[in-house]
This record gives C-alpha cells, structure tokens and sequence, in this order.
C-alpha cells in the first residue's frame, strides 16, 4: 500500500520515526517542527539524506496546508494536556495521527473528559488517534495482554524492565537523575521532573483489556546509587550519586496487588531484560534476554502501527481496541 505521512516533531525519536517510515517505502509529504534552527530547512537536510526533497520544515501543521497525507507522526511532548492541543489541531485539519505522547497511550485514565472529547472530534473528522511506543504501548502492558490468550485464567501480573543505560542516548540518561545526589533525586521525582512517564496508563490498560475494576494505582521511585565510578560518553558518575532509577507501579483490585509492574534502568545495569509473569491456569514466563531497545523499538512499533490505524475504524483508540500489532514493510 502506499502511505503517505507527515513528520511532527524533529528530535532524536522523530528523526528516527521519520528514517524508518521511509525505510518502509512510506513517503514523507510534509514536516513540523517548533524550533528556529530546524524550521525552513529542507527535510532532507534534516534527516541526512542528501538530495533535496523541496519539502520545507514548518513550524505549526496549519501551514502545510492540504498534503494529501494519509497520517501524521507526533513526536512532542510526554504529557496529554501539552499534547492535546496539537492532537486537535491535526484531526481538525483530517489527518490520523500515531503519537508516542505517553499520557495519550491510555488518557481514560487521568483524563476522562478531554479523552472523550478527542475522540469525538476524532470520529466527526473521519480519522483515528492513536498513542503508542515501546513503553508504554508494547513492552509492558500489550506484549502482557497478549500472552494471557492461553490462560484458563489469570490472577496476577508482574513485569519488569530491566535497561543498561549506558547505551542510551543523553536525554534518556538524563531523565531517570544520572549524577544527581538521592537528595535531589527525591526532590525531582516528587516534582515530576524525572522518571518514566506512562506507567500508571500501562496498568490501566491492561486492567482495561482484562476487565478488571481496580481499587486504585500506586505508584513509587527510588533511586539506584553508585557504589563504584561509572563512566558514559555523557557522565562521569561518583560513589554515592545516583547512576539511574528503580520505578514500580502496582494495581490493586478487592485489596490484592493483582499487576505489578518495574523498570529498572541505570549505568552499567546488569543483566538487562524484559520479563513477564503471568500468575494463573497455567503460569506463564516470557524474558527477552537483553530487553527491547527503547529508541529501536519506539520508532518501530510507531511506524508499524500506522497501516493499522488508516484502517481502524474512527476515534481515539489504545493498542488493546486495535488488530494484532506487526511489522510492516511495503
């Protein structure tokens, strides 16, 4: 099929979401993005890749006018209420969007009314919305959902997500309070300045597609602090400062902790994996040695998703309304 996108947004993720779709045979037919030094640039110039294209960066998606794009890729912002108001401007110009806005990934949650009203305007438009990623939106609440198919029943779910992050990128280090005092840590979590956003709409989710009516979602950080120097391309991080965080989000229904789910990503992280326990008729254990690559699998599973959203009947939808995720490639 031939599919034609937008690109907004053009940091690191939306670089990369942007690459793989045109990797896939997709075209790329307009991009935004807020900045000055990225706006009026040539997309080719952007993304590396050489010939011009003629296709100007804008700053805001009303200037592109009419581009005959099938969807368009939000790449922003992690909370819904800063992402919201672009959301709206796209679906009242006609065009889907695949979003890796984290809060977006389940909004019910937090935001009931605005996520009704999204998908209103969604379905009088014609269009679908969709918030995804590796996490949330795959690793840790629809890879889960899916391996419950051969239960008879399940009673509990765990899963942890265990990142060296040593890999990644600097925002990425940044974010889960490398180099900071436990003191400062504390303080910054408490702020919501740092942490991994989502995690409290991956356990609504899967409590969503399993039908289950939780009590309520807590939710907790704790820092990883260094015993030993450790050194990135990025840091240089002391015995007794932090080298990363330790998040658990749990979901409780008739009192009992029925979801519990953990990422752990720090410097020189040992034994990274993603790993799921599904507690019930029968028990079922999956691990992926190594863990899904969060920058990789982010883009991957945006750029796979969109054939399935231009399909998907309108309105606002979550990974668990939708049809089996793939990959896709023309």
């Amino acid at each position: 099929m031939s599919l034609k996108f937008v690109q907004m947004g053009l940091g690191p993720i939306g670089i990369e979401v942007a690459k793989t779709a045109l990797q896939k045979g997709f075209e790329i037919v307009g991009a935004v993005d807020i900045r000055d030094d990225i706006a009026g640039k040539d997309i080719a110039d952007v993304l590396g890749l050489g010939e011009k294209t003629g296709i100007v960066v804008k700053k805001s998606i009303t200037e592109l006018g009419n581009t005959g794009a099938d969807v368009v890729f939000h790449n922003t912002v992690s909370r819904f209420l800063d992402a919201y108001p672009q959301i709206v401007e796209i679906l009242e110009m006609g065009y889907n969007v695949v979003s890796t806005t984290e809060e977006l990934s389940y909004p019910y949650y937090r935001y009931p009314e605005k996520a009704r009203e999204l998908d209103r305007l969604a379905k009088d438009r014609g269009v679908t919305v969709l918030g995804t990623g590796v996490n949330p939106g795959f690793v840790l609440d629809t890879l889960p959902v899916v391996i419950t198919t051969p239960a008879k029943r399940v009673e509990k779910i765990e899963g942890y997500r265990v990142q060296n992050a040593s890999v990644r990128r600097y925002p990425f280090q940044k974010k889960i309070g490398t180099g900071m005092t436990p003191e400062e840590f504390m303080n910054a979590w408490k702020e919501g300045r740092l942490g991994h956003m989502g995690f409290k709409e991956s356990t609504a989710m899967i409590a969503g597609a399993l039908g289950w009516k939780l009590d309520r979602i807590e939710e907790e950080c704790e820092p990883v602090v260094a015993e030993k120097p450790v050194e990135t391309k990025y840091f240089k991080v002391q015995p007794g400062y932090v080298r990363g965080l330790h998040q658990t989000v749990r979901g409780f229904m008739d009192g009992r902790e029925v979801i519990k789910l953990v990422i752990r990503a720090a410097l020189a992280e040992e034994n990274p994996r993603d790993e799921i326990f599904v507690t019930g008729n029968p028990d079922i254990h999956l691990i992926i040695e190594g863990g899904l690559h969060g920058d990789i699998a982010t883009v991957s599973v945006t750029a796979n998703m969109a054939p399935i959203v231009i399909k998907a009947d309108p309105g606002l939808k979550t990974m668990i309304e939708l049809p089996i995720p793939r990959n896709y490639q023309i």
